[in-house]
């Protein structure tokens, strides 16, 4: 599992579960969950938060763009 934060407000973490969750800090909710092909190791986010880039257990890279609510 790795938590790493986006902004001032979004906190993205990821599980073994092959989900990626995109949580709002302020209101301690999850905005978003999005799946992937396999279980996620890493993550890394673009500096402008739209981005976020995901490596797997395979050794493959998911990149996802990241959708307001």
């Amino acid at each position: 599992m790795e938590i790493i934060f986006a902004d001032d407000n979004t906190l993205i973490s990821c599980s073994a579960d092959q989900t990626i969750k995109i949580w709002d800090i302020q209101r301690s909710t999850c905005k978003q969950t999005l799946h992937t092909k396999d279980q996620v190791r890493s993550l890394a986010v673009s500096p402008n938060s739209t981005t976020i880039a995901a490596g797997l257990l395979s050794g493959s890279i998911e990149l996802f763009g990241k959708k307001e609510r």
